[in-house]
C-alpha cells in the first residue's frame, strides 16, 4: 500500500514542475545578453563570455561608461584577457575602438605595461597612431611611464616598419612594380588584339572578358601601387600603355592572317613573355628588362614617411 503515497509525491513534483517552467520559459524569453556582457568581460572568463557571444551578445558593444568591451578586457590584469580578447575578436570585436574617453586597448597596454596584451594587439595590425585624451601615443606613454618592455617592443616595430618603408620605395621595387604594370598592360592588349581578330576560338566570350579584366585589374594594382610610393604622373602610364598596344598592333598587322601569326607562336606564353619582356624595355628607352638606372621623369621620390607612432 506504499503505491499511493509514492504517487502523491509524484504528483506534486510534476505540478511544481508545471507551474515553475513558464517562469522559467519568462526568465529566458526576457534574458539580454549584452546587458551581461559587460560584467563577464570584466569579472568572468573566457567561457562565460564565449556563451554570451553565442546567445547572440554584440562583441563590440560597450560598459555603462562608454567603453568598449575590448578595452574593458583589456583594462584586466590576470590571465584571462587574452582568451576573452581572443572571444571578442573572433566574433567581430575591432581593436581599434577607444570610446569617448580614447580608452584603446593600445594605450591601456602602453599605460599598464602589458607585454603580453602589446604583443597580442600588435600581431593584430592595430593602429599605432591612437592618442589617449592628452594627446600621447602608446609609444609616448611607455616612454612617460617608462615600462621597457612595452617601449623595446613599440621601438623594435618602429624599425621593422621604417625597414619596410624603405624597401617599398627602393629602385628595385620601383622597377619591379613598373615591370608588373607594363607586362598585364601588354598581355591586356596582347590578348585583346587575339580575341578581337578571332584567333582564339576555344574560349568563350564570357571567359575571354574575365581573363582581360584579370590582367586589367593586375596593371591597375600596379599602377595604384607605383602613383601612391612613388608619385609618378599618369601621363607615363598613359605613354608606356599606348606605345605597347600600337606596337603589338603593328607586328601583329606584318603578318597578315591568324594561320600566319599563329605559325609564329603568336598566342602563346614563350610569344607574349619575349614580346612584352622586349617592349617594356624600349617603352622605358632601355636595352634590358632590368636597368640600372631610373629614367629622369620616374625616379622614386626620395622622401618617406616613415612610421607613425
Amino acid at each position: 500500500m506504499r503505491i499511493l503515497p509514492v504517487f502523491a509525491i509524484f504528483c506534486t513534483l510534476l505540478v511544481c514542475w508545471l507551474c515553475l517552467a513558464p517562469a522559467a520559459d519568462a526568465r529566458q524569453a526576457g534574458f539580454d545578453p549584452n546587458k551581461e556582457m559587460p560584467y563577464r568581460v570584466a569579472y568572468g572568463n573566457a567561457g562565460d563570455v564565449a556563451l554570451l557571444l553565442k546567445k547572440g551578445a554584440n562583441a563590440n558593444g560597450v560598459n555603462e561608461v562608454g567603453w568598449p568591451l575590448v578595452s574593458v578586457a583589456a583594462a584586466r590584469s590576470d590571465n584571462q584577457t587574452i582568451p576573452i580578447l581572443e572571444n571578442l575578436v573572433s566574433n567581430g570585436a575591432d581593436l581599434n575602438k577607444g570610446g569617448p574617453s580614447n580608452q584603446y586597448p593600445i594605450i591601456i597596454a602602453a599605460r599598464t605595461g602589458n607585454a603580453e596584451l602589446m604583443r597580442f594587439l600588435l600581431d593584430h595590425n592595430v593602429r599605432l597612431d591612437v592618442t589617449d585624451t592628452n594627446g600621447a601615443t602608446a609609444l609616448q606613454i611607455a616612454v612617460h611611464n617608462n615600462e621597457r618592455n612595452v617601449v623595446e617592443i613599440l621601438e623594435e616595430l618602429r624599425k621593422r616598419k621604417e625597414a619596410e618603408e624603405r624597401e617599398k620605395r627602393s629602385p628595385e621595387n620601383f622597377r619591379r612594380l613598373l615591370q608588373d604594370f607594363g607586362l598585364n598592360q601588354c598581355a591586356l592588349h596582347y590578348y585583346g588584339y587575339i580575341y578581337h581578330s578571332g584567333q582564339e576560338k576555344k574560349m568563350t566570350k564570357e571567359e575571354m572578358k574575365a581573363e582581360l579584366e584579370a590582367y586589367q585589374g593586375k596593371a591597375m594594382d600596379a599602377f595604384k601601387e607605383l602613383q601612391a610610393l612613388f608619385h609618378i604622373q599618369p601621363e607615363i602610364f598613359s605613354q608606356v600603355s599606348k606605345y605597347m598596344e600600337s606596337s603589338l598592333n603593328s607586328q601583329f598587322n606584318y603578318l597578315i592572317s591568324n594561320r600566319n601569326r599563329k605559325k609564329h607562336g603568336i598566342g602563346t606564353k614563350k610569344d607574349i613573355n619575349e614580346r612584352c619582356g622586349k617592349l617594356i624595355a624600349e617603352s622605358l628607352g632601355q636595352q634590358q628588362a632590368h636597368p640600372t638606372p631610373l629614367p629622369d621623369s620616374v625616379k622614386p621620390d626620395s622622401s618617406s614617411s616613415g612610421a607613425s607612432f
